[in-house]
């Protein structure tokens, strides 16, 4: 599973669509900043 995302985040296919769960947005800020340098 872990190969898979590693693969599907490093090298994804146009368009990238993500959904990001949680509570406090403040702790999935640096995640979604890295998705969009991708």
């Amino acid at each position: 599973e872990l190969d898979y995302l590693d693969g599907a985040v490093s090298n994804p296919k146009r368009p990238f669509a993500a959904i990001v769960g949680g509570s406090k947005v403040s702790s999935k800020i640096g995640v979604i900043e890295s998705l969009l340098e991708k």
